[in-house]
Parts: structure tokens; C-alpha cells; sequence
């Protein structure tokens, strides 16, 4: 909210694949760890009801402590767009709003020093 997005919060995987179902996001920060449905299958069933009803893809980045490059395959191999290693630094969240968002009229950077790629 800080950086100018409405932002909500679901508690699980299911909800989040229900959340798609009536709303258009621009971005969808994606746990990988969740109850009753984890971040890898929630991916899959969202892709999966964009295929069906021949939508635009929403963007999805996987926010997880998970960040050994084999974990980063499996994002990205569930459909994710990209990964975010936890802890989250602001200034590259900030980064990867501008890169997911770029139609979107965001405020002036809060730092010069962003990273100009957040998930390099």
C-alpha cells in the first residue's frame, strides 16, 4: 500500500485460485508454502482455469524462503513468472512492482538504489 497498490491478503492456496475466479489482479505474490493448498498447486490450477476460459495470464511471482535455484525451477516450471526470496527487501519489492505493473501509475521510486532487476 505504501508504494500506491490495493492489496489483498488470502489466508491459502484454495483461496486464492477462488479469489482469481472473480477478480482480475495485476500481480499475485505467491507463497509456496500455504494450507489446503500449496503455492506450486494453486499456480497450476490458476494456469489451468486461464487455459479453460482462454484469459489473460496473471502475473505470478512466488514470495518463499525458498531460493536454491532447484526451488526456483519448480516455480517457474508450476507457471510462475518469477521469484522473490524471503525476506523481502522493500526497495527490490518496489522493483518488481515497476517490472510486473508498468501500466500501472506507481509514485517516484523511494530510492535511486532499487535494483533495476528485483529477481536477478
Amino acid at each position: 500500500e505504501l508504494l500506491g497498490c490495493s492489496v489483498r491478503i488470502v489466508v491459502d492456496g484454495r483461496l486464492a485460485v477462488e479469489e482469481l475466479t472473480f477478480r482480475r489482479y495485476d500481480l499475485v505474490l505467491m507463497d509456496r508454502h500455504m494450507p489446503e493448498l500449496d503455492g506450486l498447486a494453486a499456480t497450476r490450477l490458476i494456469r489451468a482455469n486461464e487455459t479453460a476460459a482462454s484469459s489473460q495470464p496473471v502475473n505470478i511471482v512466488a514470495l518463499t524462503a525458498d531460493a536454491l535455484a532447484p526451488d526456483v525451477a519448480l516455480c517457474l516450471e508450476a507457471g510462475m513468472d518469477g521469484h522473490m526470496a524471503k525476506p523481502v527487501d522493500f526497495f527490490a519489492l518496489e522493483g518488481l512492482l515497476r517490472r510486473f505493473c508498468s501500466d500501472r501509475v506507481l509514485p517516484e521510486p523511494l530510492s535511486s538504489d532499487a535494483p533495476s532487476d528485483p529477481l536477478a
